[in-house]
């Protein structure tokens, strides 16, 4: 169990669980919803297609894994190459049906994550910009999912004049992810200027995005924080231009996304919300003790 767990990075779900949060929370801020029967089957789906695509991510690097990371499952024997294609595809499967027991728009949207997350594993990976940007698709569905709950959801997919609800902060959330994932590619060999300067303009376009389309100021509070952690990190990655350093920045910058998020509810509510965004936020907790737990150090 603990390999199947370091397979599909499970530390790292908290933060797909703290985008449905928030784009739960953002379309409840906007119409006033209180129907909460679709969450749980929402977070279900968010959750199993994030370890899914994890545990596709090694399958499809497993060559390369076993030439420069031979102690992750698959390289190690730890976890067979069936076991690798079981889980894979197990999950992709029940978050896709956790979806449709959640609604029809919902069963698209998942649909279209599962596309994206494929595309990401088997074709897009290694491409420099390519890369990001489909990883950058899979957190936009994933937000937009947190969505799907509320019924008015898909009408106003379709009003140009709600896309501070309805797209910016899904592509928020996207672009980010799409700078941590140029950012990544540092993890091996060390500090490259190219990938540091690429995963900052997606980084600041996307934190810019964030607090300009956030109704409210209070947005800026956590996004402010975040800027600064990440500010840090890269300067010693700067400094040392260690792999180490490399893999903090990306470690960092994804549990990032919890409070990313936070700033997103605050933005889309106003300070009164700050019990919903500090839960959100905090997700990074639970993230960090089963991190430590599986001695899991890669983001």
């Amino acid at each position: 169990m603990i390999a199947y767990l370091r397979l599909v990075r499970f530390p790292n779900v908290f933060t797909a669980l703290a985008d449905i949060g928030a784009g739960f929370l953002i379309m409840r801020a906007t119409l006033g919803s209180t129907a909460y029967e679709a969450l749980p089957l929402l977070a279900l789906a968010s959750g199993c297609l994030y370890l899914s695509g994890m545990a596709l991510n090694d399958l499809a690097d497993r060559e390369e894994d076993a030439r420069v990371r031979p102690n992750r499952p698959i390289p190690s024997g730890a976890v067979s190459l069936k076991g690798a294609v079981l889980c894979g595809a197990g999950l992709m499967i029940l978050g896709v049906l956790a979806a449709m027991a959640a609604g029809t728009v919902s069963l698209y949207l998942a649909v279209f994550l599962t596309i994206a997350i494929l595309m990401y594993n088997f074709a897009a990976k290694h491409v420099e910009i390519a890369g990001p940007l489909t990883l950058g698709l899979c957190r936009f569905f994933n937000m937009q999912l947190g969505m799907s709950y509320d019924p008015n959801f898909a009408p106003w997919l379709a009003m140009a004049s709600q896309w501070r609800v309805v797209y910016a902060p899904a592509a928020a959330v996207g672009i980010y992810a799409a700078g941590l994932t140029a950012f990544s590619a540092q993890e091996e060999k060390g500090k490259r200027l190219r990938s540091i300067v690429l995963g900052w303009l997606f980084v600041g376009a996307a934190l810019g995005l964030a607090g300009y389309s956030s109704p409210h100021l209070w947005a800026w509070a956590p996004i402010g924080v975040l800027a600064a952690v990440l500010a840090w990190r890269t300067g010693a990655l700067a400094k040392t231009g260690t792999p180490a350093a490399a893999r903090d920045l990306v470690k960092t910058g994804v549990l990032g996304i919890c409070v990313l998020d936070a700033g997103l509810i605050l933005g889309h509510y106003d300070r009164h919300a700050w019990p919903w965004a500090l839960g959100v936020a905090l997700l990074i907790l639970p993230a960090l003790g089963a991190a430590k737990l599986l001695a899991q150090r890669e983001a």
